[in-house]
C-alpha cells in the first residue's frame, strides 16, 4: 500500500486500538469477575462486544477502500476504457486503418493497441496498484 494520508492512518490506528480493546473485553468474559456480574450487566457487555465487532468490520472496509479505485471496480474501468469510441482522427499503425463510411457499423471501440489484460495492467499502473 502506498503512503497513507493522515486521516487514513488515523483510521488504521483506530482499528488497531479497537481490536486490542475488543480482545481484552472478550478475555474478560472468561473471568470470575464477569461470572459474578448481574445478568443484565453481562448482557450489556455482550452487546458492547457485538457493537465493537461491527465497528471494527466497518473500519476494515474503510481501510480496504483506501487502495481501491474510487467508485469503480477495476474490471468496470477496463470495460469502460475498451468501450470508449475512438476519435475521428484515430490512425493506428501509421494510417493503415481507415474509418469506414457511416453505413458500416463495425467501426471499432476501445483500442487495437492493447488487449484487455494489457489495458487492465495499464489501469492498475495508472491507479497506483
Amino acid at each position: 500500500m502506498t503512503q497513507l494520508a493522515p486521516h487514513q492512518q488515523r483510521v488504521v490506528d483506530e482499528k488497531t486500538e479497537l481490536a486490542e480493546r475488543l480482545g481484552k473485553l472478550l478475555a474478560f468474559f472468561q473471568s470470575p469477575i464477569f461470572a459474578g456480574l448481574d445478568p443484565a450487566e453481562q448482557s450489556r457487555l455482550r452487546n458492547q462486544a457485538r457493537f465493537m465487532d461491527g465497528y471494527a468490520a466497518v473500519l476494515e472496509e474503510r481501510i480496504a477502500a483506501f487502495s481501491a479505485p474510487q467508485g469503480h471496480h477495476l474490471g468496470a474501468l477496463v470495460d469502460r476504457f475498451l468501450s470508449w469510441p475512438l476519435p475521428d482522427n484515430f490512425s493506428p499503425d501509421a494510417g493503415v486503418y481507415f474509418k469506414p463510411p457511416s453505413h458500416m457499423a463495425n467501426w471499432p471501440t476501445g483500442t487495437n493497441l492493447l488487449t484487455a489484460e494489457q489495458a487492465k495492467a495499464m489501469l492498475q499502473h495508472v491507479l497506483g496498484g
